[in-house]
């Protein structure tokens, strides 16, 4: 009885133990594939890359467009569309966000008719250089490297710079601003607080109750491909030294970034600041579905600033 119950007892631990390592083998499989998923190149329908194509020429043919490359800090090419306006007061650069494309901005020279603008790819993402996007990390650079560009060019050097960023690109905003002098004020629409905070709301709707369990491993695996932490892309961190002022944009309907993130942003930021908030419009898509609205409001934060 003694040498079948030490048997059984052995059975047990090396069926648990593999059993644990097989899970935690798949555990780290499926965290990779879901950090390469989400940090790797878009990869766009037919339909959707014809739609890019259709506002291209819509910005070249109508605003006359001009196709321009820029490199950032760590070397990589960048590529945007500059639209130069005769009398132009002020510069308008304009960050997308995380999985758009510069091409979908193509409302923004209707919105902002008197103004030069920029449109440009953040890295991995349209027809920038870059493997991976690290989710307003590395992008700060992107915003910073399209300032840089604007601060040099003959048509835009010697107006005075402003910055709207949409979710991913809000974030990137605020953090170039805080690290670099040249921006008169900026609009964050759709930001995120932290980007910690994101991930633990997608895991715990994709994964439910291993949603923990898997996040933990995931941020770990995450922390050694990436080689920064999730805790790093922090829009409260940046927001404590904002300098310019500020005008934040969100919707009670955003189901990706609560209402509550850019609540905190807008106490933690010290400089001048403005919020206005929707009710009829999601995530990202305020200013496609307020378009009226979203330029009076934003043409008059900005002449507030100039004056």
């Amino acid at each position: 009885m003694g040498i079948f119950s030490r048997t059984y007892f052995f059975k047990v631990i090396f069926i648990s133990s593999v059993v644990l390592a097989t899970s935690i083998v798949f555990g780290l499989a499926l965290a990779y594939h879901y950090i390469n998923k989400a940090t790797g190149r878009q990869k766009y329908s037919a339909v959707r890359l014809m739609e890019h194509e259709q506002n291209k020429k819509l910005l070249l043919d109508q605003f006359n467009a001009q196709p321009v490359n820029f490199r950032t800090s760590d070397s990589l090419n960048l590529s945007g569309l500059l639209i130069l306006r005769e009398g132009a007061k002020r510069n308008l650069l304009v960050c997308h966000g995380y999985r758009m494309v510069k091409e979908r901005l193509c409302s923004f020279p209707i919105l902002f008719p008197q103004d030069n603008l920029l449109l440009f790819d953040h890295r991995a993402h349209g027809e920038s250089e870059g493997d991976r996007t690290t989710i307003g990390y590395h992008e700060k650079k992107d915003v910073q490297a399209a300032l840089k560009f604007l601060q040099t060019h003959d048509g835009t050097k010697n107006l005075p710079n402003f910055g709207i960023g949409i979710s991913m690109g809000a974030v990137s905003l605020l953090g170039a601003a805080c690290e670099c002098q040249g921006f008169k004020g900026i609009v964050l629409d759709s930001s995120f607080a932290q980007l910690e905070d994101q991930a633990s709301l997608r895991f715990s709707r994709k994964f439910h109750v291993f949603a923990k369990v898997f996040e933990m491993l995931a941020k770990r695996l995450f922390e050694y491909v990436m080689q920064f932490s999730l805790a790093e892309v922090d829009a409260l961190i940046y927001a404590q030294c904002a300098q310019v002022p500020v005008l934040l944009i969100h919707s009670t309907h955003d189901a990706v970034s609560p209402l509550a993130d850019v609540q905190k942003i807008y106490e933690t930021i010290p400089s001048k600041k403005d919020l206005w908030v929707v009710e009829n419009s999601h995530h990202a898509h305020i200013f496609h579905d307020c378009m009226h609205e979203y330029g009076s409001r934003v043409n008059q934060f900005f002449d507030s600033v100039t004056i």
